[in-house]
């Protein structure tokens, strides 16, 4: 695992509890521990995830304890430590998880401090830190677990901050990430754990998003994915530890779900579990690890030659270029192929797998990179050609797909089956023999992919509005009202009255002679702005 670690959460969350909060552990076989409480009674369940359906087998929610909040930590021989608070005391209990039963032998519960709330980490060699809060300052303690006693020799309790609430996350070379909460900003640390003195030095305390709460997870390679809520939004982050530095270098904050708080765990092969609460019922997703691979076949439909590439490439190499016919992409992650090496010259975009290029981009490609943003639903498409004929569609989900759904003549008799959905990368090329007035085939001279100035909800509701948008392509859209009541459609029209039905006015439509909007004006209004521009 290195720095392309990409975390992928695929489909929706899966409830499988009331109650909350809620916390996870995983260890590298997949085997996971979940804690939670109800009514201030604490329960766990022990699972089971299978990476390849994305889901978990649970065993049943067993009440261990009284208190709460509670957090879990687990190492891959099965041995966990709970920890949890009770009246503004600390608690923590040693466990014993039998994956077969699903069922976990614990140990007494054992005060070890005052404060809360609190969390813990354990590596495969019974170290462990537990961070907790009290009185506004941030505090940890370093511990020995013995797994035959079921009991653990701490460290002194170290304030090393303020804020609250933190989380913490240890791998199995004593280094450790800790993130808390500070008025409303996320911060982390990075520290070196010393087992013999039972201390920590940490590096500069750095801000690095805005919300609250949040949590943390690592694994060896120093991969890390971090979890955290935003006014009932869910959102992660992953990034890279430099231990040498203390610092992390961290990808986007992308939005995943709704609800919190949250939690995560994650094993070394970059795969993750995620838990969260939303209106007093538990749900987990399970995250999986794709890197940055890059399948290109020299054949339509993924036959014939094939190399495999990893992150940008300036270059396919002299055994590949002008060969591509199709590809093969992360899923949730979009790249641009170009046809000249240095990733310049003609692109085309891809969001998915494609079985074919496209006829205008067959046997060209000679380099590609991974765009900075993923697209989503709700996002526009818009092309131009030589500054006087223009189209444009809505980005929408067919079926776990992201397509083009378009206003568009399909038939050259009478333009019926005119709103419809077309692959992304098919955008500037023919639409079946159709044609548009006197052109073809639009052949753009650029593509913009245009990004609404919405929250990813509204864009989603604009996206499925369109969805329920059908019938005939109508070119006469000088002589036809924005609010007619018949179902034929130009493209700029469907794409304002996806909005609209938000209560999202893209632009104030223009009046001549009747209202409407063009493609151009929804380009430049002020709410859209450009994620991506190539050149067909």
């Amino acid at each position: 695992m290195d720095k392309n670690l990409v975390v992928y959460f695929e489909g929706l969350s899966t409830q499988y509890d009331t109650g909350g909060p809620n916390a996870i552990a995983m260890n590298n076989n997949g085997n996971c521990v979940e804690v939670h409480v109800g009514s201030g009674k604490l329960f766990y369940r022990v699972g089971q995830v299978d990476f390849n359906t994305k889901a978990i087998t649970w065993g049943t929610s067993t009440q261990y304890d009284t208190g709460g909040p509670n957090a879990i930590a687990m190492n891959n021989n099965g041995n966990c430590v709970e920890v949890h608070v009770v009246s503004g005391k600390l608690f923590y209990r040693v466990g014993q998880v039998n994956f077969n039963t699903k069922a976990i032998t614990w140990g007494t519960s054992t005060q070890y401090d005052t404060g809360g709330p609190n969390a813990i980490a354990m590596d495969n060699n019974g170290n462990c830190i537990e961070v907790h809060v009290g009185s506004s300052r941030l505090f940890y303690r370093v511990g020995q677990v013995n797994f035959n006693t079921k009991a653990i020799t701490w460290g002194a309790s170290t304030q090393y901050d303020t804020g609250g609430p933190n989380a913490i996350a240890m791998n199995n070379n004593g280094n450790c990430v800790e993130v808390h909460v500070v008025s409303g900003k996320l911060f982390y640390s990075v520290g070196q754990v010393n087992f013999n003195t039972k201390a920590i030095t940490w590096g500069a305390s750095t801000q690095y998003d805005t919300g609250e709460p949040n949590a943390i997870a690592m694994n060896n390679n120093g991969n890390c994915v971090e979890v955290h809520v935003v006014s009932g939004k869910l959102f992660y982050r992953v990034g890279q530890a430099n231990f040498d530095t203390k610092a992390i270098t961290w990808g986007a904050s992308t939005q995943y779900d709704t609800g919190g708080p949250n939690a995560i765990a994650m094993n070394n092969n970059g795969n993750c579990v995620e838990v969260h609460v939303n209106d007093g019922n538990l749900f987990g997703r399970v995250g999986v690890n794709q890197e940055l691979k890059v399948i290109l076949y020299a054949d339509a439909d993924f036959n014939g030659k094939s190399k495999v590439f990893e992150g940008d490439t300036a270059s396919v190499g002299s055994d590949f270029n002008d060969l591509t016919s199709s590809l093969k992409i992360p899923q949730g992650k979009s790249i641009i192929l170009y046809d000249s090496v240095g990733c310049s010259g003609r692109g085309r975009f891809f969001a998915s797998d494609a079985s074919y290029v496209g006829s205008k981009f067959n046997d060209i490609a000679s380099s590609f990179k991974f765009a900075e943003y993923g697209i989503r639903e709700g996002d526009l498409i818009y092309g131009i050609k030589g500054g006087t004929f223009n189209h444009i569609g809505i980005i929408v989900n067919d079926n776990g797909k992201l397509v083009v759904r378009e206003a568009w003549p399909r038939d050259n008799a009478n333009a019926s089956k005119g709103v419809s959905n077309i692959h992304i990368p098919y955008f500037s090329e023919s639409r079946d023999g159709g044609v548009w007035e006197f052109i073809a085939s639009p052949d753009f001279e650029d593509v913009y992919i245009l990004r609404v100035k919405v929250d990813d909800n509204t864009a989603h509701l604009a996206a499925e509005a369109a969805k329920n948008m059908n019938g005939a392509y109508t070119c006469q859209y000088l002589s036809k009202t924005m609010w007619d009541s018949n179902c034929d459609w130009y493209c700029s029209e469907l794409v304002y009255k996806a909005y609209a039905q938000c209560n999202i006015q893209l632009v104030k439509p223009i009046t001549i002679g009747t209202d409407i909007v063009l493609p151009g004006d929804i380009y430049n209004s002020d709410k859209t702005w450009t994620l991506y521009h190539y050149k067909p």
